[in-house]
């Protein structure tokens, strides 16, 4: 009996001090069941298939029933050590997510005043479908994760000019600049055309609108929010489309024969 976790010592088994024949070691008891004080199953596993009372001695039974209770009892410590083990480790990753959220959205301010945008709103929301207590540190992280690519996505736009970011600035501009040559040169050659056509007018007026438009639009155009400097406006560039257009056009139909 020294096998029963009782916490004292077992007292004189009841058929020794009667007289009785002693337990055999093994065999003995419940037929098929070996040892009388044994059951099937892992005591530790708080699964334990009980024999029928009916066909063990009152001290069995008692025997019996303190197994069981032993087993029960290791499992429910093992259930709590591993409930105490995850509450230990969800409060840890807790205390390390907190900082680093506090110093992301500080980040996240100064990244919104570098490019000239409100300061976003750091709010707790409300969650419709939360994740189970052991997967918010997972969760939390990720969304944190997620946070950083978008802030430095926006950090790498925010680099680029906002039209055609990936062309040369010079090509852009030269696209800019013919985009507002053309429909200048309709209105040239509308003037032109007409009894009271002014070449004043047609070679100077009309194409310093055009270049002083192709100035702002280049600026605009070109601007990096992360940059303090003006965009390159390619001037030279500009006049060249803007004051060149109508006469080069002029010069190529008379030497077609055009106006013939």
């Amino acid at each position: 009996m020294s096998d029963i976790p009782t916490g004292r010592e077992p007292r004189p088994f009841a058929d020794d001090a009667v007289g009785r024949p002693p337990r055999p070691a093994s065999g003995g008891g419940v037929p098929g069941r070996g040892d009388p004080a044994s059951v099937d199953g892992d005591p530790g596993s708080g699964s334990i298939e009980l024999p029928d009372p009916a066909e063990l001695t009152g001290w069995q039974h008692y025997v019996l029933l303190l197994r069981t209770l032993d087993a029960e009892r290791a499992a429910e410590q093992d259930r709590t050590s591993a409930s105490r083990e995850g509450s230990e480790s969800l409060t840890t990753d807790l205390e390390r997510l907190g900082p680093e959220v506090i110093d992301q959205g500080a980040e996240l301010g100064e990244l919104a005043a570098r490019l000239r945008l409100p300061r976003p709103r750091l709010t707790p929301v409300q969650i419709t479908d939360p994740p189970e207590p052991h997967d918010m540190p997972r969760a939390a992280a990720a969304a944190m994760h997620r946070s950083d690519d978008a802030a430095r996505e926006a950090l790498e736009e925010a680099s680029r000019p906002g039209f055609l970011p990936n062309w040369p600035p010079r090509l852009r501009n030269a696209l800019i600049y013919l985009g507002l040559a053309l429909p200048a040169l309709l209105v040239q050659w509308a003037v032109a055309a007409g009894r009271d056509g002014s070449a004043l007018i047609v070679l100077i007026v009309i194409p310093t609108v055009t270049y002083l438009g192709g100035l702002v639009t280049t600026g605009a155009a070109g601007r990096v929010r992360l940059s303090q400097q003006r965009a390159e406006r390619s001037p030279r560039l500009g006049a060249v489309i803007s004051y060149g257009i109508f006469p080069l056009l002029f010069v190529y139909m008379a030497a077609r024969g055009l106006f013939a």
